[in-house]
């Protein structure tokens, strides 16, 4: 897995107050896309997108978007939008959200799910707990779903690559 990031600023990396806008974005180039376990890419390489927008007070908004192989015939594509709130309290984030997973040319994929995290740094790497909820909707056969979960990512070296990797528990649909 393969991350790049780069961060694009309001202003120039001059000396001075951090701007009250960020804008980040990011691109993935994978082997396979997976979700929790399950391939959504056919096992197939994957090529996934993040623009987000965050703002000093701890309130961000973006969306990801990566190639799909649903076995739809029709659905080639995920758009997530995401907006929520963070914020530091000594050396952990606290993190409260809401995604809605949407899927062009197949409205019956749709669903949406809150999210919440705490995460803190160890040496390098940052590593979270969270949780993510998504209330019974049509997408999830009328079934509530619940995911728990422990993640967590190192850089590699002085390279623009990230090691990430998540572990989790599904129960619901």
């Amino acid at each position: 897995l393969c991350i790049l990031s780069t961060p694009v600023l309001a202003q120039d990396a001059e000396e001075g107050p951090a701007p009250a806008w960020e804008v980040d974005a990011e691109l993935v180039a994978a082997t396979d896309y997976r979700f929790r376990g399950i391939s959504l890419s056919g096992k197939n390489p994957a090529l996934s997108g993040d623009l987000s927008v965050s703002h000093e007070s701890g309130l961000y908004a973006g969306l990801w978007a990566s190639n799909v192989s649903l076995g739809t015939g029709h659905t080639e594509l995920e758009i997530d939008f995401y907006a929520g709130y963070a914020t530091d309290v000594g050396g952990a984030t606290f993190d409260v959200g809401a995604l809605y997973y949407y899927y062009p040319g197949n409205d019956e994929f749709n669903y949406y799910e809150l999210t919440s995290s705490v995460g803190t740094t160890v040496g390098p790497a940052d590593i979270s707990v969270g949780v993510a909820y998504a209330p019974s909707q049509g997408a999830l056969g009328d079934d509530d779903n619940t995911y728990v979960y422990v993640s967590g990512e190192v850089p590699l070296g002085d390279m623009p690559l990230t090691l990430h990797g998540t572990f989790g528990y599904e129960n619901g649909a």
